[in-house]
């Protein structure tokens, strides 16, 4: 499990990688390649214990699968927190390839993984509500970024005193680039509301096999998943101003609050979303 609370967050490894723990500094130095080549040999791992699992359903090997998709997890985290920039390249990219190609999936490749993940009822209903807050939050953050856009007006550039106009673009910068963390900070709480709450250890597993060479985004994941429930579009919900901003904050920090329920003990099982937001979303109208 990552230690995200330090200053350099890590992760133990099991995976005969050549680094026994990996810190998110050391990741924040590997290029394209080297990420490419670590990932890899953890899918190849993964897809070895999922055909052991599914033909002896052997006790340890699954607990072994479990293990490891937990360990990989954890592994795009680090990488997404540490090295974005390639991060963000890997997935759009084939990764088998020598000298990368770029990929773009089309609709039906995230229909052939939903069918090859079975999620439940349950599962189903909890990402169908989480993309729904999600959608709004993005949309709360986007309606915010746009009021900052348009505060930098013509006149406050024609600021008569220089310190008073470099003041302004100071803190007009500074706001602009908190959005901006605030908006990828949402991005992968969503991502981990995913793979350690509504996902099982072997879901996410054959999520990744499924997608290798290629990796998945989870966002084009759950609008596939949305379609075929007939959900609103993603503009939809973020133009939807039915809840105020304030509303659609709380709401995002139930999720949040949501992802750090999540354990050692219960992370190998689904963790309804539902019944903790129907819970905790109700004690806080109370207060």
């Amino acid at each position: 499990m990552l230690r995200l609370m330090s200053d350099n967050p890590s992760m133990q490894t099991t995976l005969n990688s050549g680094y026994p723990q990996l810190t998110c500094n050391e990741l924040k130095h590997m290029d394209l390649t080297e990420l490419a080549r670590l990932y890899s040999a953890y899918v190849h791992q993964l897809g070895i214990y999922l055909v052991e699992a599914s033909e002896t359903n052997n006790q340890q090997v699954c607990n072994q699968l479990d293990q490891l998709a937990v360990e990989t997890g954890s592994l795009l985290i680090c990488m997404a927190l540490s090295n974005p920039k390639a991060f963000k390249a890997m997935q759009s990219t084939r990764l088998d390839k020598e000298h990368f190609e770029e990929v773009l999936q089309p609709d039906s490749f995230y229909t052939g993984m939903l069918i090859a993940t079975d999620l439940s009822v349950n599962q189903t209903n909890d990402i169908l509500w989480i993309r729904r807050l999600f959608y709004r939050k993005l949309g709360q953050l986007a309606r915010h970024r746009k009021a900052l856009l348009s505060r930098m007006t013509q006149s406050q550039v024609d600021t008569c005193h220089a310190s008073e106009k470099l003041s302004g673009l100071t803190d007009w910068g500074k706001c602009l680039h908190q959005n901006g963390l605030d908006e990828y900070r949402t991005w992968l709480q969503f991502a981990l509301c995913l793979m350690r709450g509504i996902y099982t250890p072997r879901q996410t597993a054959i999520s990744w096999v499924y997608a290798y060479p290629t990796m998945y985004k989870g966002n084009k994941l759950v609008d596939a998943l949305a379609a075929l429930n007939s959900e609103p579009t993603t503009q939809q919900l973020m133009d939807d101003t039915s809840l105020s901003d304030t509303e659609n904050a709380v709401n995002w920090e139930h999720v949040v609050a949501y992802t750090h329920t999540v354990t050692p003990e219960n992370v190998h099982h689904h963790i309804s979303f539902t019944s903790y937001f129907a819970v905790h979303a109700r004690y806080s109208k109370q207060r």
